[in-house]
């Protein structure tokens, strides 16, 4: 099983290097760090600075990475805020680590390996495979990677791979371990399997006191949550963008700044007579109709390539030179034969629309909202900042609502499902953890500060009353409790009558046990649990169950509506050969297994050894086309 969970696992050198520089030119990224002073130490490990620009340059390189591997599946606005950027500083914690603990051990890269692994560098090297120094300063220069730098950097990782070396050496466990594991692997059990539906188990309607014991088992399931009476100071885009006026001399401008992108261009639309000589083409042009469809049934007897091309603006048509014939005509009408690369054409503009302008008042609602977005994304910060300083300045939460511009949200009876007092789910409020958490965490009269939460919005709230989890009465819960109960019990008995059904003492008996009471049995050749998971629908736990329980035994568990048992008919235990070609592979695979884990553990030794500092500098994500 261990196999199975960790085949997929990279190899050591990968573990070691987490993900960074290989010797491989693609996959660089190193820059040069040269401009310190607007470049803050986000991380020190030990005397090892990580900068803001190396999570730059390694946040870049791992999306890239992403986009290589996973192609147009790839959506970075689908992974958490800041998710790339926290694992690319954590990487180079790590590396900064393994640097540390290598100063430590004494482990260097000299010149001449240095020197090896340049050459060595297939990006670096001619079609005969030889060293070219040409070739090399290229390729830097392109990548705007200093020398120095790309030495430095290739030196420190060559250290690392000594590092991963010295623990990834390929012995397997011992041999007893070995066995036991690859029993547990490679062993195949043949299993017999039934679904007992919980629908044919008779339900028991529970007695007043059955379900008042019930109810009192679970009182918090069937008692009124906990609920407060709030104010809320709620800084987002949204509230900030309905708060924000914008005027119609706001529209007017940006109408006017903004005209070229209003006007939707002249579109004509064509029907192309493709001809492959010019006396073919001119002769065609003396004699085509005008109608679309008789141009192409004409076209086409006369040997063209005809083309339905459909509405297009003149930026759209191929080639360039066709575009500008078409719209040199000044009506409907056929050009003259044109001739391109691809041959001669005629083409017929049957219909012209002309360019058009958007006009103002239609525009005006689009505009006035893009603009009150663009005003919110960027004055957020200001209106959060003008709420934080009236709260610094002592003032309470109306206070610091009216510096900020927004009025306070007040919600009776807040529960932490989000609903208030009615029931009903609140979309005005955030729904974030951080925020529910503040709320119940504090008590009656306390306000708390200006807190920011993970999706760039920002709270401040006061809790005005507390009204404690209370029962609920008997009647209004009444019914689902008996439901409950009744459901629970249904359970237990068609549990108990599965486990009886499997206390067979052979499969045929298993068999005429399930078929007695109508249950169909679908019985499993050998198989290992791998192959069980993937040819059953089999809950994987119940199969682990199953693989774990004796010869001539069975295992039950609720399987959506139905419970599933598995009466496990016969157990075949392979024997271990040392020297058999399967067992080998198995070795060699544990061995594999065993030098990532020492990887592993080497880097988290390191990093217990060379503890971090993180530094509260603020971020900027890095610009450019990798986090667009």
């Amino acid at each position: 099983m261990l196999i199975a969970m960790r085949k997929q696992a990279a190899g050591w050198v990968a573990k070691i290097l987490f993900g960074l520089l290989i010797l491989s030119f693609a996959a660089w990224g190193i820059g040069d760090y040269l401009t310190p002073e607007a470049n803050p130490v986000l991380a020190e490990v030990g005397e090892i600075e990580v900068r803001r620009d190396n999570v730059d340059v390694a946040e870049r390189r791992q999306l890239e990475q992403m986009r290589q591997l996973l192609g147009a599946r790839f959506d970075v606005s689908s992974l958490p805020e800041g998710a790339i950027r926290a694992a690319a500083l954590d990487q180079l914690i790590g590396q900064a680590a393994l640097d540390m603990e290598a100063r430590h051990l004494g482990v260097t890269a000299g010149e001449d390996a240095v020197r090896n692994a340049i050459m060595a560098n297939p990006a670096f090297q001619t079609q005969a495979g030889n060293f070219d120094a040409n070739r090399f300063r290229q390729a830097l220069f392109n990548a705007g990677i200093g020398e120095d730098s790309y030495v430095n950097s290739l030196q420190k990782e060559l250290v690392r791979q000594q590092l991963g070396e010295a623990v990834a050496i390929k012995l397997p466990p011992p041999q007893p371990l070995a066995e036991m594991m690859y029993a547990l692997e490679t062993q195949t059990r043949a299993m017999a399997t039934a679904s007992l539906p919980l629908s044919a188990v008779t339900p028991i309607v529970p007695t007043e006191a059955q379900t008042k014991e019930y109810i009192a088992a679970n009182a918090a399931r069937f008692a009124e949550p906990e609920r407060r009476d709030i104010r809320v100071l709620y800084i987002s885009v949204p509230r900030v963008a309905a708060a924000t006026e914008i005027t119609d001399a706001d529209v007017a401008a940006y109408y006017e700044v903004n005209k070229a992108s209003f006007v939707q261009p002249e579109v004509r639309t064509l029907t192309q007579a493709l001809f492959s000589d010019a006396t073919a083409a001119k002769t065609f042009k003396q004699i085509a109709p005008a109608d679309p469809e008789a141009f192409a049934t004409a076209a086409e007897v006369a040997g063209a390539l005809v083309t339905d091309l459909g509405p297009l603006q003149r930026s759209a048509i191929f080639p360039a030179s066709v575009g500008e014939t078409v719209y040199s005509l000044s009506t409907e009408g056929l050009t003259e034969a044109h001739e391109s690369r691809l041959g001669w054409h005629v083409v017929l503009v049957s219909k012209i629309e002309p360019e058009k302008t958007t006009p103002l008042a239609e525009i005006k609602p689009a505009i006035t909202e893009q603009l009150r977005q663009e005003r919110a994304n960027s004055g957020l910060i200001d209106v959060a900042n003008a709420a934080e300083d009236a709260l610094a300045a002592g003032g309470d939460l109306e206070a610091a609502s009216k510096s900020a511009g927004l009025a306070p949200i007040t919600v009776t009876g807040y529960s932490r499902s989000g609903a208030d007092g009615s029931g009903q789910r609140l979309h005005g409020l955030p729904s974030d953890q951080t925020f529910i958490n503040t709320v119940f965490d504090r008590n009656v009269g306390d306000q708390s500060g200006l807190i920011e939460l993970k999706d760039g919005s920002f709270v401040s709230l006061i809790v005005d009353k507390v009204t404690p989890s209370a029962p609920k009465p008997y009647k209004d819960v009444q019914a689902d409790a008996a439901k409950a109960w009744q459901s629970e019990k249904q359970s237990e008995a068609a549990l108990a009558q599965a486990k009886a059904i499997g206390e067979a003492a052979d499969v045929t008996a298993f068999k005429a046990a399930a078929t007695a009471i109508g249950l169909s049995v679908t019985e499993f050749a050998p198989k290992t649990r791998q192959i069980l998971q993937q040819e059953t629908e089999l809950p994987a736990h119940l199969i682990e169950s199953a693989f774990a329980a004796a010869e001539k035994t069975s295992v039950q568990a609720i399987n959506g509506d139905a419970v599933a048992i598995v009466y496990v008919q016969s157990i075949t235990k392979p024997t271990f050969d040392p020297k058999g070609e399967a067992e080998a592979a198995y070795l060699a695979q544990l061995a594999n297994v065993y030098a990532n884990d020492r990887v592993e553990v080497l880097g988290a030794v390191a990093r217990a050894a060379n503890p971090a500092t993180i530094n509260n500098v603020p971020e900027a994500p890095p610009a450019g086309p990798y986090l667009q």
